[in-house]
């Protein structure tokens, strides 16, 4: 059976078996679960040169749609109510999310940091845009063969952060489930969002602000100032994040936030865009850094929100050496790939005293620039 066959198989059993349980989604995860655990994929499949024979081949063409998750998806079995894909991730890692259909995924290559959350909703503002509290509920390493169900809306919420170069996971889903939309992302501390669904007269009010901004300063002002002032919560978050305030003048900057901080939400906002100005630098840092030991350190940094769930998850990772050891470490190498100088002995103790410290303060959401281990890891 050759590399695109057994996937044929895959889905045809995969369905036959559904069938009989009249396409109920709810059981999608156990049938995925049962057939991946069969099919062994991770030992039956060469994926390296199933990429390859993708190229010339056109058979396959019509399954495909044009999605941004992963940096290659490969749709290799296509049914109305069921497909099966396989990711390959290079430096790309998931945000926090739900999702709109259930199935279930197996790491085939390499291996993943997978964190689990709830989301308990305090406010919902609009359709697309809902307020509460994102609570960590567990992290694990994930490797090859390991699968994990997906179940539906908020029954669900997880991010991974792939640590080998590449790593590749196959997803056997549904195609979408009506009564699981809308499907969200979360933003820590607070935020679930849909970003795919942004209203187009949000990203036009971003451009009709660049624009006013190089025609006429003091409309400019104006404008934004009013547009903080007046506009939907929803509308206020997203100019915050999209608008690229690079161009304005510092005193400006702090008269906007100033403005936001006094809406019923504002904080709130601050909050959450501050984590995501954050996690963006931590992000890119990512990128340049190969080493399992290291993107390991990066994953739990962005995904486990609590210190002290932060460092329990680092002991498990580490054997012998004391987690204060280990972050010294770390960052030292990662500050090396930046060309940054080694620790002081006054930065180690800082990192030190952190992770020493009793404090309940300190067991707040990690990523922040107030946090000692993220200023001195990105040198700010």
């Amino acid at each position: 059976m050759n590399n695109f066959n057994i996937f044929e198989h895959l889905g045809m059993e995969a369905i036959k078996r559904w069938e009989s349980f009249s396409y109920d989604e709810k059981m999608l995860p156990q049938i995925g679960t049962e057939l991946l655990q069969k099919f062994e994929l991770h030992k039956n499949v060469d994926f390296t040169c199933l990429l390859y024979d993708f190229i010339g081949r056109q058979n396959l063409d019509a399954m495909q749609d044009f999605t941004p998750f992963s940096d290659c998806q490969l749709t290799l079995f296509k049914h109305s109510r069921l497909f099966i894909e396989v990711l390959h991730w290079v430096s790309g890692t998931t945000s926090i999310h739900n999702h709109s259909f259930t199935g279930c995924f197996q790491i085939v290559q390499g291996s993943s940091i997978h964190t689990v959350y709830d989301f308990h909703e305090r406010e919902r503002v609009n359709s697309r845009f809902r307020i509460g509290e994102i609570a960590f509920q567990f992290a694990e390493k994930l490797h090859i063969g390991d699968i994990r169900p997906i179940a539906q809306g908020n029954d669900f919420i997880h991010a991974a952060f792939h640590l080998a170069r590449p790593s590749i996971s196959v997803v056997l889903r549904t195609s979408q489930n009506p009564d699981a939309l809308p499907q969200f992302e979360y933003r820590l501390p607070n935020l679930a969002i849909q970003p795919n669904e942004v209203d187009v007269s949000i990203y036009k009010r971003c451009n009709a602000l660049s624009v006013l901004h190089l025609l006429d300063q003091g409309l400019f002002e104006k404008g934004l100032l009013k547009l903080v002032e007046t506009a939907a919560d929803d509308v206020v978050y997203w100019v915050a994040r999209t608008f690229d305030f690079s161009k304005v003048n510092d005193k400006l900057y702090d008269r906007f936030h100033d403005c936001m901080r006094q809406r019923k939400n504002g904080d709130l906002f601050a909050e959450v865009i501050q984590a995501e100005k954050v996690n963006r630098k931590l992000v890119n840092l990512r990128v340049n850094i190969e080493e399992e030991y290291l993107r390991t350190f990066v994953a739990a940094l962005l995904n486990i929100p609590e210190r002290d769930k932060m460092l329990g998850f680092l002991a498990s990772e580490i054997e012998d050496n004391p987690v204060e050891y280990y972050l010294q470490d770390v960052i030292d190498r990662i500050r090396l790939h930046q060309k940054q100088d080694q620790l002081s002995q006054a930065q180690k103790q800082e990192i030190s005293d952190w992770v020493m410290s009793t404090s309940l303060s300190l067991n707040q959401q990690i990523v922040n620039l107030s946090n000692p281990i993220v200023k001195i890891l990105l040198d700010t």
